[in-house]
């Protein structure tokens, strides 16, 4: 009885512990030039398990006409413009889906460097309404919230020090940080929606600066612990392999930005634990905690959903003849993997490998949006994609939601592709001579690999369905699958 009680006491501690842990009192990847990774916003947020990222903003471009209001997102002027989301503009629509798939999402902190200044149409007021017309103010942390939670304090220092302190993690779901790099954007007791920061290689520039946000380079583990034991926040870059990830976990850096966004392919470049929980606690164990989300996950080593045999692992409901909707944004490694690996929502007429079958898909790389057939039992497959309408300055590539209407007594179907989940472009429809009964979630390798997929908010009609609701069956040649509920 004293073991059981002492063990009820244990828990009880570390669930309070875990719910009064601030946002400084974390270890978490950041993705080091957003803009420029392989990997989607989307897919670095969701698949990669990453809730710090960084844009690089720019007045012009060269070859490109001039905006007013917006910035441009690339590296360099001349020899690095390649960008997976073109205007800020259009990254603030990325991360507004992204807030609308997962709501209660853990606090997300987006860093930028403002590239070449401000000027008139392009001022830091102009920057903060164009966040507001993505993000919600009232979701974002900002300098005046912590002066109201400290009115004592004189400057942000003081707000975040003494019998000051950080909100707590808890606290700060579903919300955004942002943190940005030019001096004349000023914070401090303006109406600011961010935090600016401050370039610093020693302990002195610290404790000299006004800031509460500190950028390095300097892979000095006593500066990292200095920020940290001052109470603020360090983000040190770029770390690109693996004894500099491990050092600046032990230097308690806050925000460790590295360009090796997939954890799959370099596995040392995570935070995450085994939940998906994407940070690491300082001084504290966070094995066990959980992010808030609605996800269903496949993990697959198989051949190819192609040809005149399928080869996928697949999560289905049987549904017979009747009509019905399946909506989903699916979420993949994006680089790193074979590319025409996928995930689907698919209709089939039976569990054999050449069934009759209908699928909406998203590929692993490289791809479009598509939707795979077959329209007869032992029939070649043939696919079909088009360009998503409402994407303007995000790669095809990334785009996540699908939708499968099944109608006419399980004999016609019908295909759809998204950005966002609201606004829809048609793929195809096709009917067929048999009921498409068997229906629900499909993933394939296309080789002697293992990938994962993810399937967010999968709804049958309006209804949010979860992994234990469907029936897992190995179709074809399949060396090894699971079906889980979460990212892990």
């Amino acid at each position: 009885m004293k073991t059981l009680l002492m063990a009820a006491l244990l828990l009880l501690l570390n669930t309070t512990a875990q719910a009064n842990l601030r946002y400084n009192e974390v270890t978490q990847k950041s993705s080091h030039n957003s803009y420029s990774r392989d990997e989607g916003i989307l897919d670095q947020l969701v698949f990669h398990r990453i809730r710090s990222i960084e844009f690089d903003l720019f007045r012009g471009k060269i070859g490109r006409a001039g905006i007013s209001r917006d910035w441009y997102v690339y590296h360099t002027p001349v020899f690095d413009t390649g960008t997976n989301c073109d205007k800020f503009s259009n990254c603030l629509r990325e991360l507004q889906i992204f807030d609308q798939q997962i709501p209660q999402h853990e606090v997300v902190t987006v860093w930028f460097d403002i590239k070449d200044g401000f000027s008139s149409g392009q001022t830091a007021q102009d920057l903060d309404n164009l966040i507001k017309s993505y993000i919600n103010p009232n979701d974002i942390l900002k300098p005046s919230d912590l002066y109201n939670a400290c009115p004592n304090a004189n400057n942000l220092k003081q707000a975040v020090t003494g019998s000051c302190n950080w909100p707590t993690l808890s606290s700060l779901k579903g919300k955004w940080m942002f943190v940005i790099t030019d001096p004349s954007y000023a914070d401090g007791r303006s109406n600011r929606l961010g935090f600016t920061s401050a370039s610093v290689d020693s302990n002195s520039d610290v404790d000299s600066s006004s800031k509460i946000f500190f950028n390095t380079d300097n892979t000095s583990q006593s500066l990292g612990r200095h920020i940290h034991i001052n109470n603020f926040v360090s983000r040190r870059y770029v770390v690109n392999n693996s004894s500099g990830f491990i050092n600046a976990k032990n230097a308690w850096v806050h925000h460790i930005a590295t360009d090796k966004v997939n954890y799959v392919q370099d596995t040392w470049a995570k935070t995450h634990n085994s939940y998906g929980y994407p940070f690491t606690c300082i001084n504290r164990n966070c094995s066990s905690n959980q992010e808030s989300d609605s996800i269903i996950g496949i993990k697959v080593n198989s051949e190819d959903i192609w040809g005149s045999q399928d080869h996928f692992s697949f999560q289905y409901q049987n549904k017979g003849t009747a009509n019905g909707r399946w909506q989903t944004a699916i979420n993949v490694p994006s680089s790193h993997v074979d590319k025409f690996a996928k995930g689907c929502v698919m209709a089939r007429a039976a569990l054999s490998d050449d069934s009759p079958y209908f699928a909406v898909c998203r590929l692993a790389d490289n791809n479009k949006l598509a939707v795979q057939y077959r329209d007869y039992y032992g029939n070649n497959s043939g696919s079909k994609n088009v360009t998503i309408s409402d994407a303007s300055g995000i790669a095809q590539e990334d785009l996540t939601y699908v939708k499968m209407d099944v109608y006419d007594n399980g004999q016609c179907v019908l295909g759809q592709g998204s950005r966002d989940g609201i606004s829809w472009t048609t793929i195809m429809s096709r009917c067929f001579s048999y009921s498409l009964k068997y229906q629900g979630l499909a993933a394939s390798s296309h080789g002697n690999n293992k990938v994962k997929v993810l399937f967010s908010n999968l709804r049958y009609w309006n209804n949010t369905l979860s992994s234990g609701q469907f029936t897992l069956e190995n179709i074809g040649t399949v060396r090894s699958a699971s079906g889980f509920q979460g990212s892990f």
